[in-house]
């Protein structure tokens, strides 16, 4: 019954129920929106079985440093399986498929036969590995459609596979297909072979597995374990907590945004009730003196709310689905390590998101609703006149300020992160420059082929230059071989193998010395480069060049000639210490390709599997450079455009708030304005005395925000890259434009007020 009068007395107000569904409905998306995104990359991002159960191990160094287990480590948790649980091992590695019209090489692994069944995963085609069977191989959802065509006959199937880590080409019977989007912990995986026995050598401290397990207790604990006859130990975590890390804090920013976009929404919602109510003080006297009590007038002000809460929610979900549209083409789902990301694929929304919708428009109602009930039940709602109660409505404009300040802040600190992002934060020009793996597909000398595929590349059209080298920007390279200089001080560094027109290519500057060149050939004597960070590390009050070192597994010196600027290898850490090398003096080396463009690099992309085809290889996850950063920097590309948004509705839904408050306070009290300007008060000051009353509880609002906005920088500081996240600028700025903003909605009603003339207003009394 309440609910229908509700209704009915909305539907004589469509204004102002078209007002509060409108606001209700923006904040009701942005949590709607961000709830999906919390649930795909942090609450539920992968299909296993009871994943709160499953742990990954890791073998922890003397040190302290975590690292993927290694053979003697992989050894050991065995022998442990009753404290651990049986542990499933992954070696990633490359594939190559042959005997098609086009050979591909792309990544896939070798596992242990038990891995799916403590996943708890079943294969959608087929079965699973089987123990003893080493010819078996299961292929991912993408590469049975891409590759296969989707043939329902492929379970049996003999295909041609070279793994990266044998030299022996390899018959594979496919066993099963794996459901659609299974993921371990590479999003690019298209193969699983059985992982050899005779592989894991206990002796071979580099060569690493991914392992997890099932833990006994069936909840997920952290504990350390030594190895035998060893330093080191086996430390156990939740694996959803690995896999979910990186995403987390973009995931809180957006939940921390929308809470407060929903709160914003809430405020407005309650002003606009308020407002409402207020307006029709005649028809609550009138209920009251016929004998409603105060409970039956505020269960009517309260199923009020419920419907517009009720409605919001509907008109919030086409919102949502552009929403959640918008938000996947911001993520550039295959580059870069949002491959490492799970539950990309996951971002659509589901039951769950309207189970959540109902929970929150109830909620949103709820809050809303709280101050007009404060104010009813404080009010004499008996008198027609109600006087006073217009002061509940102030303190909803200095929340409203506070919330604008706090998320305007977040989105310029992570919109400036992402405008960062340019060639003299990276150390190397982004713009035009693709990168792709090339392997070979036969045997023959390695440089001849690398001369060849660097000859027919660099005359594609378009393509400004080709270089080769052992890695490329943004690829996570560490420090991993040791270096012995000639006083003796050792250290740690990444060495890459590099071609004379590397740092032109990229844009990289030489700070001191020279680049390499014809003076490094083979016979030549040995040569090196290094980068900012490892001169800064040993060279502060000397000279780099001329120095010698002495690298890890050899015995001549190599000589510095030249040091570079430090180039970026991830976006969350500094470059790290870095040794350049000649090509011409490590024959042997493994490259990979890299292609600056006068053009647009998707023009040319096409072409480049067909040139090194040409000669000899395959191309393998060809992508730009710009994907490579954007898949580093998606958290806070898509975070800064998620809260750019978020911060831009905010102020919208303040000035609003606040443009509504004024323009009923002041068209309640015209007569009061008119006195004051018959008795010779100036319009500006009649205008100033109604904007300085709203200002005051802004000016609180704007203290509450500015500590609110800190807080909010504090959580932002993973995602910042190149600020600060007490940014002084962004602060002033953002506590700036909400002040503008609510100030100019503040004065417009007041000063339409003032221009009133005194008898017309009198006489509307």
């Amino acid at each position: 019954m309440n609910l229908r009068l509700a209704l009915r007395s909305l539907s004589r107000s469509p204004r102002f129920s078209l007002a509060v569904v409108s606001t209700l409905a923006l904040g009701l998306a942005a949590s709607m929106l961000t709830f999906t995104a919390a649930r795909a990359l942090v609450l539920a991002p992968v299909d296993y079985e009871r994943p709160g159960a499953l742990v990954r191990i890791e073998e922890r160094d003397e040190s302290g440093a975590l690292a993927p287990l290694s053979g003697a480590g992989l050894l050991a948790a065995r022998e442990q399986a009753s404290l651990l649980g049986a542990p499933a091992a992954v070696d990633m590695g490359m594939f190559t498929l042959r005997e098609v019209a086009e050979p591909a090489q792309f990544a896939g692994a070798a596992v242990t036969p038990e891995l799916l069944e403590t996943l708890g995963v079943r294969p959608m085609l087929g079965r699973g590995l089987s123990a003893g069977r080493p010819d078996e191989v299961l292929l991912s959802h993408a590469a049975w459609l891409r590759r296969f065509g989707g043939d329902p006959a492929i379970v049996g199937r003999l295909i041609q596979l070279d793994w990266s880590r044998t030299r022996e080409r390899e018959s594979f019977r496919v066993a099963g297909v794996m459901p659609r989007g299974f993921w371990l912990f590479y999003r690019g995986l298209e193969v699983w072979t059985p992982l050899p026995e005779s592989s894991i050598d206990p002796a071979d401290p580099r060569r690493r597995y991914l392992t997890l397990a099932r833990d006994p207790t069936g909840d997920a604990r952290r504990f350390s374990l030594a190895i035998p006859d060893s330093e080191r130990s086996l430390a156990t975590s939740p694996l959803l907590d690995g896999l979910t890390a990186k995403a987390r804090p973009a995931v809180a920013a957006l939940v921390a945004g929308a809470s407060l976009l929903l709160l914003l929404a809430a405020a407005n919602a309650s002003a606009l009730l308020m407002v409402r109510n207020l307006g029709r003080r005649h028809e609550l006297a009138t209920r009251s003196a016929l004998g409603a009590s105060r409970w039956i007038l505020v269960r009517m002000v309260c199923s009020e709310a419920l419907a517009l809460s009720s409605a919001a929610a509907v008109a919030a979900v086409p919102l949502v689905y552009g929403g959640m549209e918008m938000l996947r083409n911001l993520l550039p789902v295959h580059a870069g390590m949002i491959e490492f990301t799970p539950g990309i694929e996951k971002l659509h929304v589901d039951v769950w998101t309207f189970v959540f919708a109902a929970g929150a428009a109830l909620t949103v109602g709820a809050t809303a609703v709280i101050a007009p009930v404060l104010a009813l039940n404080t009010s004499n709602v008996r008198s027609a006149r109600g006087t006073g109660r217009d002061a509940y409505l102030y303190p909803l404009l200095g929340a409203e300020a506070a919330l604008t300040i706090v998320l305007l802040s977040g989105a310029g600190l992570l919109m400036q992160s992402a405008a960062g992002l340019d060639g003299s934060e990276l150390g190397f020009q982004q713009d035009g420059v693709l990168i792709a793996r090339i392997p070979r597909l036969g045997g023959g000398d390695r440089s001849v082929y690398y001369d060849e595929v660097e000859r027919r590349v660099s005359h594609v059209p378009g393509v400004e230059a080709a270089t080769l080298a052992g890695f490329h920007p943004l690829t996570r390279r560490r420090a991993d071989r040791g270096y012995t200089l000639a006083d003796g001080t050792q250290g740690d560094a990444s060495v890459c193998v590099t071609a004379p027109n590397y740092f032109d290519l990229y844009r990289t500057p030489v700070l001191l010395g020279r680049n390499f060149d014809s003076r490094d050939g083979e016979r030549s004597p040995r040569a090196a480069m290094i980068n900012q960070t490892l001169a800064a590390r040993h060279f502060v009050d000397r000279s780099a060049l001329g120095a010698r070192l002495v690298l890890e597994g050899e015995e001549e010196a190599v000589v510095i000639v030249g040091v570079v600027a430090d180039v970026r290898q991830s976006l969350d850490d500094p470059a790290p210490a870095m040794i350049y090398r000649p090509r011409a003096q490590a024959p042997g080396a493994t490259l990979q390709l890299a292609v600056r463009t006068s053009i647009d690099p998707a023009t040319v992309a096409p072409a480049i599997p067909r040139e090194v085809g040409l000669a000899g290889g395959v191309t393998a996850e060809l992508s730009t450079m710009a994907e490579m950063t954007r898949g580093e920097s998606w958290r806070t590309d898509a975070s800064g455009a998620v809260m750019a948004a978020f911060s831009a509705t905010a102020l919208l839904l303040a000035m609003f708030g606040a443009y509504a408050v004024v323009a009923f306070v002041v068209s309640r009290r015209r007569r009061e304005i008119a006195v004051r300007s018959a008795l010779g008060a100036r319009r500006s000051e009649v205008a100033r005395l109604f904007l300085l009353r709203g200002l005051r509880p802004v000016a609180l609002g704007v203290a509450v925000g500015a500590g609110g906005a800190l807080v909010l920088g504090k959580m932002l500081e993973s995602l910042l890259f190149g600020v600060r996240p007490d940014d002084p600028l962004t602060l002033a700025a953002s506590v700036a434009a909400a002040l503008a903003g609510v100030s100019t909605a503040l004065w417009l009603p007041a000063r339409r007020a003032a221009r009133d003339e005194p008898a017309l207003a009198l006489n509307a009394e």
